[in-house]
């Protein structure tokens, strides 16, 4: 099924200690470009979170950010390794200078910021299946928002190429009246000139012959047809985006051959039209996988 490189996904999951959030946008883009503002823990995590991401998201300009709100009773724990050091060097200060009976910090030395320590400074054993939940989460949702996208492009496109087709087709019915246009009109021509040899009249009709062989726009008909059935089977299939793009330009190609040879004015309105559904299917291709 086709995708869009359009989409946004967001996850949340609550726990004991506070609310996890994954926010997940991407816009169209060549290659896979991933920014990422992450909470200070988890920035040792940037690399595997990118090799994550670009496996399941494959293109697009995306911007990750996640956010943790921590709970206020569980923002703040007791730093026990700083209380037992700073003990263990209290002690050791007393015996060093003769006071072995005073081995207990008075309370006027603890302090809040020695003693307390913000649990966003580090990051606990479970936490890493919590935020790949997540992540796998926002990454879902953020998919199949591309599926819904990608539909609704693929369906847009199929008209484009649908009303193409019916060019093509009102094509078909005015080119034998302009070949017939064409050669009265030749004729015309040639009984006017008034050749001074036979010979020199021959070569004449060999020139204009070459002429309206020249006109004929049935073999850019027939590549146009083909490329527009091609077009709506890859439509049905999966990441064909630039598969897509590269046949919109050999349809590009031919119309504009088309244009270019017909040399007759019911053609070249039809042209015009079909380089319009042309022009919006290469801008509808753009945003696709």
């Amino acid at each position: 099924m086709i995708r869009s490189m359009t989409g946004y996904g967001k996850a949340e999951k609550t726990t004991s200690r506070g609310t996890l959030s994954a926010e997940l946008r991407c816009l169209n883009s060549r290659q896979f470009d991933l920014s990422m503002r992450l909470p200070a823990p988890l920035a040792s995590w940037e690399f595997p979170i990118r090799q994550w991401l670009q496996s399941r998201l494959e293109r697009g300009k995306c911007q990750l950010t996640l956010n943790w709100d921590l709970r206020e009773e569980s923002d703040l724990r007791l730093n026990t390794k700083l209380i037992d050091s700073l003990q263990k060097q209290w002690v050791d200060y007393c015996v060093a200078s003769g006071r072995v009976a005073e081995t207990e910090m008075p309370a006027g030395l603890w302090g809040a910021s020695l003693l307390l320590k913000s649990t966003t400074d580090e990051v606990d054993p479970g936490d890493e299946q919590l935020w790949i939940e997540v992540l796998e989460e926002a990454s879902r949702v953020l998919n199949e928002f591309r599926q819904r996208e990608g539909q609704a492009i693929a369906r847009d496109l199929e008209q484009c190429c649908l009303e193409i087709e019916t060019g093509l087709s009102l094509v078909d019915r005015i080119d034998p009246e302009r070949v017939i246009s064409h050669r009265e009109r030749l004729s015309e021509l040639l009984e006017r000139v008034n050749m001074p040899s036979e010979e020199g009249r021959m070569r004449l009709e060999q020139e204009i012959v070459l002429y309206v062989d020249k006109l004929d726009i049935s073999e850019e008909k027939q590549r146009l047809a083909e490329h527009c059935r091609f077009f709506r089977q890859a439509l049905q299939e999966e990441n064909t985006g630039r598969t897509l793009g590269f046949v919109a330009q050999e349809m590009g190609r031919e119309i504009n051959t088309i244009g270019s040879k017909a040399n007759h004015s019911g053609v070249q309105r039809v042209v015009v039209e079909m380089k319009t559904q042309l022009e919006r299917i290469r801008e509808q291709v753009q945003n696709l996988m």
